[in-house]
């Protein structure tokens, strides 16, 4: 059992860390460039975001996620 919550918990992991870490493409014309350096504060905001997973807890070696 406890090797399916940890199988589950890398799964989890995996997905948000690939899904969460794209990157955005090169500008590919002038215009899109020129909008870019217009408001070079844009690129600066992010959304932090935490995922912490405890296996194993207690008698019954239950899982949570916070």
């Amino acid at each position: 059992m406890k090797r399916v919550q940890l199988s589950i918990a890398a799964a989890i992991f995996s997905f948000l860390t690939f899904s969460v870490s794209a990157q955005e493409p090169a500008a590919s014309s002038k215009e899109e460039l020129a909008k870019k350096l217009a408001n070079p504060v844009a690129s600066l905001i992010g959304v932090p975001f935490q995922s912490n997973t405890d296996v194993g807890i207690g008698t019954y070696n239950g899982w949570r996620t916070q």
